[in-house]
């Protein structure tokens, strides 16, 4: 959920540094859209979101170019661009030449040189389908009218990588204790 990653980025940054820049392809509009909506009532908001858009690989360097210098961290959402090896790479990148954070929703993304990630692990994904399904059955349709049953992804589990964290001079708390916060702030 775009508010968790948020809640996660307001637990581990300084709070003078509101500035949160997205580099996103049209058809990530909707998960825009989510955070657009989590950064007006996140608590402790004051959000900025710097958002760039990369209609295809070729212009994704141009919209980092636009985005880098008017953020204080970047953040990779979970569509083309996050799911792709090679664009991931190129954010991670362009983060630690500006050196900046950069937060997303993989393990993965952590692994390969991102400062944290608010994921899902199989097992609480798991849980969360299982609760879903009884709604479905306890309501006797998906969602009523027709329209299709979707939640986000919840609870979240944080995963940070302390030599990003050092290397930015960031002390972050324990992932354990970070992951308590964002559970409170639902």
């Amino acid at each position: 959920a775009m508010a968790d990653q948020l809640a996660l980025v307001g637990a581990v940054l300084p709070a003078q540094r509101h500035r949160i820049g997205v580099v996103a392809t049209p058809e990530s509009e909707p998960l825009v859209r989510d955070l657009q909506r989590a950064a007006q009532v996140q608590p402790g908001g004051g959000w900025d979101l710097q958002v760039e858009y990369a209609p295809d690989a070729r212009s994704l360097a141009t919209a980092l170019r636009a985005v880098v210098p008017r953020s204080d961290a970047l953040m990779v959402l979970p569509d083309l661009i996050g799911d792709n090896q090679a664009a991931t790479l190129s954010v991670l990148r362009a983060g630690a030449g500006a050196g900046l954070p950069v937060f997303g929703a993989s393990e993965g993304l952590v692994r390969s040189g991102g400062l944290a990630a608010a994921v899902s692990t199989p097992a609480q994904l798991a849980q969360q389908a299982r609760l879903l399904a009884q709604k479905v059955a306890s309501s006797g349709s998906a969602g009523g009218g027709g329209n299709p049953l979707v939640e986000a992804a919840t609870p979240a589990t944080v995963r940070i990588n302390p030599t990003v964290a050092r290397g930015l001079g960031l002390r972050l708390p324990e992932e354990r204790e970070l992951t308590e916060r964002l559970t409170v702030t639902r």
